[in-house]
């Protein structure tokens, strides 16, 4: 009589980062008398590709001795795993185990359980002998993997207070099936190219290997921060477009940015898009006149506004070019008012530049959304007799009154707004008529003249 042996793979279970292997041994003697027994083990050789043994095999048991004897070998590494005797009808149960790490991206094909020739799966082989006879028994270790989601959004864009833009976005990877599904992200920005990557990371923890629980989505956040290019390497238009991925391309332009999850079974990407935006302007004049001294004061006012519905804070520059002064006028110094903040945040600046003479550089500031700067800038002006007064009255086309041009960039292209101030020059007539005349007692006339 000999013992006989069967083997059962159970369900391979996922933890920590690797795959619980476990395998059940029966050693059986289904004799009348007792019987001895060798029983021994065979690994797999070769493990599938993607698939790396990080804990080694091992043996452990009998659960029960069950009236019988038995003894491990020590240090097994495969081959005979233990020796001993069973009473009949009796049997002895080994438990052999081991862990493996699975690459994420490995060929599912290769760990599904097939047989017959180039069979694929984990499969391990056992058998028994009393040196009468010998019985066989081999098992392949079942796996359940989960498909895995992601998902991405554009959570919040804005302005630094150096001119640079920081982009924040939001990963989440949801398990679509009902084991853990272990994965992997990676994240790429893809601005648009009038942009230089400053700086980019995860934001808090950042992934590694991964698992997606069942039923309770995952959440990550990364962070970009960008420099707008300068000159001719700056494109508004593409710089402030998002053009979505279709027909197996990229997307493109604007703040750009992809995520791809690699998990068991394959990989699957998503995108999310911001753009950068603007603030505008408003240039208003006027003219007053100081009956005293004739002279008049010319105001120009100007409004940094930011009322662009994303609603992103802006660093901006203002700067502001006076046109020269028209022929039968004399300008004084320019005036610089401070600027002034109405409806803004603690976070909101504003600061004239006192020196300004006429053009350059106006100020500079930071703007919350909703908010408005104001800039006052003003001169006086004589006006000389010889005046043309159409030099000093705003044309609808050419030259002609006190002309102001505001323009306020934050790097995204620019906004220009002019005003125009007319000077009012009173057209002088001369009229003269003969009131009266009269014979002098000495024979002179006297004529008297209205003028």
């Amino acid at each position: 009589a000999t013992p006989t042996i069967t083997k059962t793979a159970a369900a391979a279970t996922y933890s920590g980062g690797v795959w619980q292997l476990s395998y059940t041994v029966t050693v059986t003697n289904g004799s009348t008398i007792p019987l001895s027994y060798t029983a021994s083990d065979t690994p797999p050789a070769a493990l599938p590709t993607g698939v790396t043994l990080s804990t080694p095999w091992a043996v452990a048991g009998p659960a029960a001795l069950n009236g019988g004897t038995a003894t491990l070998v020590p240090n097994w590494t495969g081959g005979d795993f233990a020796t001993g005797t069973l009473p009949a009808g009796k049997a002895h149960v080994y438990t052999v185990t081991a862990a493996v790490k699975i690459a994420a991206g490995t060929n599912l094909d290769l760990l599904r359980c097939t047989s017959g020739e180039g069979r694929t799966g984990i499969w391990n082989e056992a058998s028994v002998t009393n040196g009468l006879g010998h019985h066989d028994a081999e098992d392949c270790t079942p796996f359940t993997f989960a498909p895995v989601t992601v998902a991405k959004s554009t959570t919040q864009v804005q302005q630094l207070t150096d001119g640079n833009w920081q982009i924040d976005y939001q990963i989440t990877v949801t398990n679509g099936g009902t084991v853990p599904a272990p994965y992997t992200l990676v994240d790429t920005p893809k601005p648009d190219t009038s942009f230089d990557i400053v700086s980019q990371g995860w934001v808090g923890a950042t992934p590694g290997d991964e698992v997606a629980p069942v039923g309770t989505p995952v959440v990550w956040n990364y962070r970009v921060v960008v420099k707008a290019k300068s000159g001719d390497a700056f494109n508004e238009k593409t710089a402030t477009t998002c053009s979505e991925a279709q027909d197996g391309k990229s997307g493109s332009g604007g703040f750009y940015n992809t995520v791809t999850a690699t998990y068991l079974g394959g990989t699957v990407s998503a995108d999310s898009c911001g753009v950068p935006v603007k603030p505008s302007v408003v240039k208003t004049g006027a003219a007053v006149q100081d009956p005293a001294t004739g002279l008049w004061t010319v105001t120009y006012t100007v409004t940094v506004r930011n009322d662009d519905p994303a609603k992103i804070a802006l660093a901006y520059t203002l700067g502001d070019i006076a046109a020269s002064v028209p022929a039968g006028a004399q300008q004084g110094g320019w005036t610089v008012n401070p600027a002034t903040i109405t409806g803004g945040k603690p976070a909101d600046t504003a600061t004239a530049d006192g020196a300004w003479a006429g053009s350059g550089a106006l100020g500079a500031g930071y703007i919350t959304p909703g908010a408005t700067h104001t800039y006052t800038v003003s001169a006086t002006y004589k006006v000389l007799a010889s005046a043309d007064p159409d030099a000093l009255t705003c044309q609808e086309e050419g030259p002609g009154g006190l002309s102001n041009s505001a323009t306020v960039t934050n790097g995204i292209g620019q906004t220009t707004d002019d005003a125009c101030v007319t000077i009012p020059v009173p057209k002088v007539t001369i009229s003269k008529t003969v009131t009266s005349t009269a014979l002098q007692d000495d024979g002179r006339w006297k004529i008297t003249y209205d003028v």
